[in-house]
């Protein structure tokens, strides 16, 4: 029986070295890069499950944001009806104002009872934003005196001459009778209610604009 002749390579010989590198290139190399490509491939994922996950979390504090804005519009829309009623029933409209608490929350730009021919009656408090909008044709508060009825009705934001803000003014009143306007910041509002929804060093940009694009607070 004839055994199988063996011979060794010298480890520097040419033919071992072309052996180790078909070694390296056909398993070695292959694992390596089997290796990168699932260690960037997790990374990728990872970070695509992160972006995913805070694009749901802004998503959900911006709805919670617009629903909780939504009703800080309805409260208002309500307070103006509510002194509606109480000015078609009472001719004091000073003492109106006076006794109704919470309004210089509500209305920080002021709150104003109008006839329906823009005509201001009157003003809590004496100096606000009200007291400068002008109350002549084409002015947002003859608008509005116009067009108010019990379910209320909102301005577009109106500049103010003495700061970088801007004003909505809501109003109510009932067919006939005088008109209750309340001014008030959108951009304090939203800075009320976003600060709760966005806290500071998450990374998240927020934005309050109008129908124009126009941006009330950011």
């Amino acid at each position: 029986m004839k055994w199988p002749s063996l011979r060794l390579i010298p480890a520097d010989s040419p033919r071992w070295r072309g052996l180790s590198l078909q070694l390296f290139v056909l398993t070695v190399l292959p694992l390596t890069l089997l290796l990168l490509l699932v260690a960037f491939g997790s990374v990728s994922l990872h970070q695509r499950a992160m972006r995913s996950l805070v694009g749901e979390r802004d998503e959900r504090a911006v709805r919670t944001s617009a629903f909780a804005l939504n009703e800080q519009l309805r409260h208002r829309r309500s307070v103006v009806a509510a002194l509606a009623l109480r000015v078609a029933d009472s001719a004091d409209f000073s003492a109106i104002l006076a006794s109704t608490p919470g309004l210089r929350d509500d209305f920080d730009g002021g709150v104003g009872i109008f006839a329906r021919s823009g005509q201001l009656l009157s003003l809590y408090p004496p100096d606000s934003f009200l007291s400068r909008q002008p109350a002549g044709t084409g002015g947002a508060i003859l608008t509005l005196a116009r067009e108010a009825d019990m379910a209320g009705v909102f301005s577009e934001p109106l500049a103010a001459e003495t700061s970088s803000e801007s004003y909505v003014l809501a109003a109510a009143g009932w067919p006939g009778e005088p008109v209750v306007v309340g001014a008030f910041s959108p951009a304090g509002l939203a800075r009320t209610v976003l600060s709760n929804a966005f806290q500071a060093g998450t990374g998240s940009h927020v934005f309050l604009v109008d129908r124009q694009d126009n941006v009330l607070y950011a």
